[in-house]
């Protein structure tokens, strides 16, 4: 019998095992074009789900048509990283991967033991990705918020795009971002 182009042993990322922390649509959506191209991806979800599971319509609970839409062919599993046995189930998970993706924040990780440094220690050939909207580093990293619902992307006169900035927890950065976005 011939392999057809949609046989996952015949695609390129076949044997390749992707362990997916990332939620909203970012990092579920890299993640899907991986599996799409036959890599094993396993999604790795908290107790209450990622969020998306809620977001927009759903013929079923927690199972909105954004989230079925990003994380088709997908595995999943539920751990709690907030537990030692759901941190202990993951490094087992590590030992096997070949990449991690998340979008959790790094000070998060840390905090609980799973930082680069340690899982790479523990995997050297593992593929460490971070999906950070604002870096893992630098001046837009803290506090941990959205940074952008937080604020209005203006156009003034002068044909320059502006922050207005509400709240206080971005002081500071108005006159870089600014000229950032500047023409």
């Amino acid at each position: 019998m011939k392999a057809t182009p949609t046989d996952p042993i015949d695609l390129p990322l076949a044997g390749v095992r992707v362990l997916d922390l990332s939620a909203v649509v970012l990092g579920p959506y890299a993640s899907q074009n991986l599996a799409e191209y036959g890599a094993e991806v396993i999604k790795i979800e908290p107790p209450e789900g990622d969020s998306t599971r809620r977001t927009g319509p759903s013929t079923e609970p927690g199972m909105a048509a954004i989230f079925l839409g990003v994380n088709r062919g997908k595995k999943s599993v539920v751990l709690d990283l907030k537990r030692a046995e759901g941190r202990a189930a993951l490094l087992r998970l590590v030992d096997g991967a070949d990449v991690l993706m998340h979008s959790i924040r790094p000070q998060k990780l840390a905090a609980i033991g799973l930082d680069p440094e340690t899982l790479l220690a523990r995997n050297p050939r593992l593929v460490y990705v971070g999906l950070h909207g604002f870096g893992e580093d630098g001046p837009c990293v803290q506090p941990a918020t959205n940074i952008v619902s937080n604020s209005a992307i203006t156009r003034s006169t002068d044909d320059r795009f502006t922050w207005r900035w509400s709240g206080s927890q971005a002081s500071g950065m108005h006159d870089e971002t600014s000229s950032k976005l500047g023409r």
